[in-house]
């Protein structure tokens, strides 16, 4: 959960018809976010660089006007699974069975849809595809030099 997610998200939406009727991720109102990211574009105190996580990258109108490069990280599902298992199951409080099967079972009717249609529209419109099975400092290291 972030700044930006709310209602009028992804989340929010009947994710089968939304699928099913070609998932156009313009239905979404990232206002909220488009207004921030203008406002650290243009702002009274512009930023050289911002690293977010926009993971509709071009996808939507909206945000694709404000974004200079987009990286797209790829990641096998199952690796990406397994790494926020991991980092729940590490947290002070993991959370309890009940929890995972849910998710689990919420994953398996519609999430992986969702993650595979992003996969078929957002990653085709970036400027860099980096191989997310690498550690992380040679994923930062390879920002890095591709942003300087």
């Amino acid at each position: 959960m972030d700044d930006f997610s709310g209602p009028e998200t992804l989340a929010s939406l009947q994710l089968d018809a939304w699928l099913d009727a070609g998932g156009d991720f313009n239905l979404m109102d990232v206002s909220r976010f488009c207004d921030a990211l203008a406002t650290l574009k243009t702002g009274t105190s512009p930023v050289e660089v911002a690293l977010i996580e926009a993971p509709l990258g071009r996808a939507h109108a909206g945000s694709a006007a404000l974004l200079d490069t987009l990286f797209w990280i790829d990641i096998p599902f199952d690796i990406a699974m397994a790494r926020n298992f991991l980092a729940l199951y590490h947290q002070n409080t993991p959370p309890p069975p009940a929890w995972f099967q849910g998710y689990l079972t919420q994953y398996l009717k519609v999430t992986r849809r969702v993650l595979e249609h992003q996969h078929r529209i957002v990653r085709p419109r970036a400027d860099h595809v980096l191989d997310g099975r690498l550690p992380l400092s040679v994923l930062a290291d390879t920002v890095m030099k591709l942003i300087t």
